[in-house]
């Protein structure tokens, strides 16, 4: 039968006899030996043996350390990603790429150029149908027409692109006119609202 023993006495196999003072007995393991300052003896956790300098010893040095350098972290992995965005969304887009026909177009950038144009002549026809007080639905198809007009002339005039490249005409005649005419109607409506009562 093996035993070993501890302060408060002998332990066997089959059980440990109770510890003098209680549940608050004194049991002696190296790894808590620095929990305990009125030790002598040097545990595996000493900062000494460890070579851990002492200011990253007190628990409140190792919270701030611990903090500052998740905050540095964050930064830095803020600053990467801000970086990257402005990498893949705000190119350099020069104005004069808008009509150079040698220019090469991403399907995006040239969707988002149409959507934006369409923007455009929505706005513009929207206060001009509402401060010369148009009504009727005939406006509404001239604006329709209109729009798919400009964006057809400019992408097959101007930019001269080949439109299969990028879903053909239906995809590109398609893009932002849901949007357009939804602020074609709320300006031309609010003008004429405004203006006319």
């Amino acid at each position: 039968m093996k035993s070993l023993t501890s302060q408060a006495g002998p332990i066997s196999e089959f059980g440990a006899s109770p510890p003098l003072g209680g549940i608050a007995g004194r049991w002696r393991s190296p790894e808590l030996e620095v929990l305990n300052p009125a030790s002598k003896q040097k545990s595996l956790l000493d900062p000494r043996r460890i070579s851990i300098p002492p200011s990253v010893c007190s628990p409140r040095e190792r919270l701030e350390e611990f903090w500052s350098s998740m905050k540095e972290g964050k930064s830095a992995k803020q600053n990467q990603q801000q970086q990257q965005h402005q990498k893949d969304h705000l190119s350099p887009f020069k104005l004069a790429k808008l009509l150079d026909p040698e220019a090469s177009w991403d399907k995006d950038q040239l969707g988002d150029v149409l959507h934006w144009i369409r923007q455009v002549v929505a706005l513009v026809c929207g206060l001009l149908w509402g401060a010369i007080p148009l009504v009727g639905g005939i406006w509404i198809v001239l604006f329709l027409a209109l729009s798919t007009g400009i964006v057809y002339g400019y992408y097959a005039m101007i930019l001269k692109i080949d439109e299969e490249e990028y879903g053909g005409h239906g995809a590109l005649l398609q893009e932002g006119l849901f949007a357009s005419l939804t602020l074609f109607l709320l300006a031309w409506i609010l003008v004429y609202s405004l203006a006319h009562f």
